[in-house]
Order: structure tokens, then C-alpha cells, then sequence
């Protein structure tokens, strides 16, 4: 079964993701620091308030397991799942597609 996660940024920055692929920022949690495109289980509220904002969202071809290693848990919760993907994993496993708003819209009723 595909797992489908999301991740929220700006238009321009959007278009160069679809056309050359993610490239890892770098995370901190608990003094570790760890390379990687945050992705949640959920299309963020909010950040669809300007014309340059975009949501995209990434497919993956693999077990939900493959996933676990990534994942960041958040303590206390904050009503989402968050994870920290290396930027090949996605490459390798993932489907990236740019979010229409309306489609963004029926995510965001949908949570």
C-alpha cells in the first residue's frame, strides 16, 4: 500500500522541486542533527494565504515500514506525524506532484 505524505513551501521553490528533485535541509531534535525534506501526514492549514504558496505532495512506492526510521515523534503531539526523508529515499521511492488549491482545499475539510 502507498504511503502518501506532504510537504509545504513556496511556488517558486515548488516548480524547482518537481523539475529537479528534493534537496536535504537538515533537521534538529533532542541534540541530533539529521539531513532531510520534513514531510507530515497532513496538508498544513494556513500556509495557503498567497499566491506563491504550493503543497506538494509525495507518493511512496514502499512499506509504510520503510518510513518508520524517519519518522519524528512529537512530544508533546501536535496533531500530525512528521518525518525527516532523506532526499534520495524520495528520489527513490517517491512520486512528487504539485497540489492543485482546490484539491488542497478538500484535503484541508478532509482532516
Amino acid at each position: 500500500m502507498a504511503t502518501t505524505l506532504y510537504h509545504r513551501t513556496f511556488g517558486d521553490l515548488a516548480a524547482m522541486i518537481l523539475q529537479e528533485g528534493f534537496c536535504d535541509g537538515c533537521g534538529r531534535y533532542a541534540d541530533r542533527e539529521q539531513p532531510g525534506v520534513w514531510l507530515s501526514d497532513v496538508p498544513w492549514e494556513g500556509i495557503a494565504a498567497d499566491d506563491n504558496d504550493a503543497l506538494l505532495c509525495v507518493t511512496f512506492a514502499c512499506a509504510e515500514m520503510e518510513l518508520d526510521r524517519f519518522e519524528w515523534p512529537n512530544d508533546p503531539p501536535i496533531g500530525c506525524r512528521e518525518w525527516l526523508v532523506p532526499a534520495a529515499f524520495i528520489k527513490k521511492w517517491g512520486r512528487v506532484e504539485l497540489v492543485s488549491i482546490d484539491a488542497w482545499d478538500g484535503l484541508l475539510d478532509a482532516v
